[in-house]
């Protein structure tokens, strides 16, 4: 699977149509559908935080059974925006996490303010981390970013109906 920027098309997924809607829901709030969102921290408990916040509104949306890969996801698009972008934040744009529940995907967000789009590395057995992006692209329907001007938003999409 592919990761795709702003340019990215419904087309593109190799695991089901990616929503149309979906690139301008992850940076405009739309009223008709179901989203929360949570301000995180710069220290170490903002990942848990973070799971914590998708475990209960996954809860609440009656959707738990989503919860273990969509709170990993989460976890890694935080903790990247953790060791990435916390030099970018002096600005007043702190680190955000929303979820968007709307048709049959759950689509996890986080903005930073770092313009540094991620970045898959190269698999490497050895290595200390690198896997989370692995992650992401292995557990989401699909997932890109999109560059804001300041800051960029992370996103990964999910069928909101599991495959047994």
């Amino acid at each position: 699977m592919t990761a795709y920027p702003v340019s990215w098309t419904a087309e593109k997924s190799t695991r089901g149509r990616v929503p149309v809607w979906l690139p301008y829901a992850v940076i405009t709030p739309d009223p008709s559908m179901t989203e929360c969102a949570l301000g995180l921290g710069v220290d170490r408990q903002s990942a848990r935080m973070a799971r914590e916040f998708t475990l209960t509104t996954l809860r609440d949306w009656g959707l738990e059974e989503l919860a273990f890969d969509i709170e990993l996801v989460v976890s890694e698009l935080v903790t990247n925006a953790l060791r990435h972008a916390v030099p970018h934040l002096a600005s007043s744009r702190p680190i955000r996490l929303r979820l968007l529940h709307h048709a049959a995907h759950v689509v996890c967000a986080v903005y930073d303010p770092s313009d540094q789009s991620p970045v898959i590395t190269a698999e490497d057995e050895f290595a200390e981390s690198g896997r989370g992006l692995h992650l992401v692209d292995a557990l989401a329907v699909a997932w890109g970013w999109m560059l804001l001007h300041p800051g960029k938003v992370v996103w990964a999409a999910f069928s909101d109906t599991p495959i047994r």
